[in-house]
Parts: structure tokens; C-alpha cells; sequence
């Protein structure tokens, strides 16, 4: 799993997801949200979060609309509260490269240690969340 999340400012970031075999897909499927005005809709609103309150009403409002969310859909939702989470600790970037996780601030790595955390977890959506917790933790 190859993750990275580059951070512009705290109220916007850039995602790269660079996919192989043990990713975890991020998108709101065509079988979820039907209408293509209302999955374009959704994804702009996604963009306007900036606080984990915002993106637990628009989970509870997706779920509301369009029933139980996919796996997919929870990881994207995932994927913007690591974006939140690290923007509100100043982190300009958090990688993933294998089980190693680089976070940066400022320029400089963040080590725990003196070594890059590792994650424990093997599944993608596992990693995920470890990942949070990680990034909580600072």
C-alpha cells in the first residue's frame, strides 16, 4: 500500500493514491449514488469539508439519502479525515510505503524514536484506520 496525502493549506490537500493490489478504493460508486448530478454534488460537498464535525454530517446525510455506505465510499471518507487530521497538526505531508509512515511538518520528518512509525495492521481499510489513530496521536 502506497499512500500519500500532500496537505496545501489546512483547508484544502492534494491526494495521490498511487493504487496496486492491496489498495483500499476511494470513490462513491455509480451503484451507491445513481444520478450523476447528485455523485458530482456529493464530491463538491466532500471537497467543502474542513472539520471532522462537517464530515460526520455529511456521512450521516449520505447514509440518510442513499442508504448504507459502500466500502469504497467509507474509505474515501477516510482518506479526508487523514486529510483533516493531519492539516490540523500542521503536517504538510503523510506517506505510506509499505509499513513505513512518513509524516512531515515543516519540511522535517517526524519520528518516533528516532525511527518512522510502523504500521501493524494488514488489510487496506485496517491501515487506514491505524493510520488515524497514528496521526491522532500528535
Amino acid at each position: 500500500m502506497v499512500l500519500r496525502l500532500d496537505f496545501v493549506s489546512t483547508r484544502e490537500a492534494e491526494f495521490s493514491l498511487k493504487l496496486n493490489v492491496q489498495c483500499a478504493p476511494a470513490f462513491l460508486p455509480i451503484q451507491y449514488i445513481t444520478e450523476p448530478q447528485s455523485r458530482i454534488q456529493a464530491y463538491r460537498r466532500l471537497a467543502e469539508v474542513t472539520t471532522t464535525d462537517q464530515l460526520g454530517s455529511l456521512r450521516a446525510a449520505w447514509r440518510d439519502r442513499f442508504g448504507p455506505l459502500p466500502e469504497p465510499a467509507i474509505n474515501l471518507l477516510m482518506l479526508t479525515e487523514l486529510k483533516l487530521l493531519g492539516a490540523a497538526r500542521k503536517m504538510n505531508v503523510v506517506e505510506v510505503r509499505e509499513s513505513k509512515v512518513m509524516l512531515t511538518r515543516g519540511g522535517d520528518y517526524i519520528l518516533l524514536g528516532g525511527k518512522f512509525p510502523r504500521l501493524e495492521t494488514q488489510t487496506p481499510n485496517q491501515r487506514l484506520a491505524e493510520l488515524a489513530t497514528l496521526i491522532r496521536s500528535f
